[in-house]
């Protein structure tokens, strides 16, 4: 075990990354406490493991010079929380950390630790994570110091997930932005494209095969790149199959669609999949039908 995964942990938010962050470090043998501050079936999911649960506010018992101190809360709630841990903290705590893609190590400032981190999975977690839900998982690291980092790289690593740092000068928010459009908005769009599926396949053949073309083009993004990945009618120029899509949609979803479109043009001439000169008659095609539609 690392440095930090001999220390005994307080995991405060038994959510979705609380319970998985819990789960991993019981198995991998770490002393574990998990707090909440409402009695709930988190309960039954940690006594399950042999975690021990808490339903407590802040209390300075909880807390010693050894404690590992992880913030896993919904980021409106984590300025609050921290504050509030911080007025019943005796002494320094060997790390304090939180889960936030959208917050930095700001917010840790006034809590006196050793090693101050922001620890962020690139996951979509289950409600309930299971010893495995971290397993091969990418987290991002942001430390106070360079020690502070090699000791977290350690830890992820003896999980079972994978490290990437994140660099100091980086703008959170764009890179959680980024994190919501590869997780949420892909989700969104998938559902979406289901239901348009639907009247043609059912529900069932309309899941199943929207969910195989998602699949299949994550495996080409990932084996070959966005070039490869890319298909369908817009890399292709099919001008009347795009206009066909559009009068398909109400003008609502119309509006919607020529503006992922026009994402899209980009991405294809940018990875070298459209050439410019079709991108251009794309995009006044597109632009023809917003004005006949009068949505320009």
């Amino acid at each position: 075990m690392t440095e930090l995964g001999k220390r005994p942990w307080l995991v405060i938010g038994p959510g979705r990354l609380g319970c998985a962050l819990a789960a991993a470090l019981a198995h991998a043998g770490t002393a574990v406490r998990l707090v909440g501050r409402r009695a709930g079936d988190w309960q039954d999911f940690a006594a399950a493991r042999g975690i021990e649960t808490l339903v407590s506010e802040p209390q300075a018992a909880l807390l010693g010079p050894e404690t590992v101190c992880f913030f896993a809360v919904p980021d409106d709630a984590l300025p609050e929380l921290v504050r509030a841990w911080q007025q019943v903290l005796p002494a320094e705590v060997a790390a304090v950390a939180h889960g936030s893609g959208a917050l930095g190590l700001e917010l840790l400032a006034g809590f006196p630790a050793a090693m101050q981190l922001a620890i962020h999975p690139m996951r979509a977690l289950p409600p309930r994570g299971t010893e495995a839900a971290l397993q091969g998982a990418p987290l991002t690291l942001l430390a106070s110091t360079a020690t502070a980092r090699a000791a977290a790289q350690q830890w992820v690593e003896s999980v079972g997930a994978r490290a990437i740092p994140f660099a100091e000068s980086a703008d959170r928010s764009r890179y959680h932005l980024a994190c919501s459009l590869a997780a949420n908005h892909l989700t969104g769009l998938l559902i979406r494209a289901t239901e348009l599926a639907t009247a043609a396949l059912g529900p069932e053949g309309a899941q199943a095969g929207v969910l195989a073309l998602a699949e299949s083009a994550l495996d080409r993004l990932r084996e070959h790149g966005a070039a490869d990945a890319l298909t369908g009618p817009l890399v292709r120029g099919d001008r009347g199959t795009l206009r066909a899509h559009l009068r398909g949609l109400n003008a609502e979803d119309a509006a919607r669609y020529l503006s992922q479109l026009e994402e899209l043009l980009e991405v294809a001439v940018s990875c070298g999949r459209l050439e410019p000169a079709s991108a251009a008659a794309l995009r006044e095609e597109m632009r023809a039908f917003a004005r006949e539609e009068g949505q320009a």
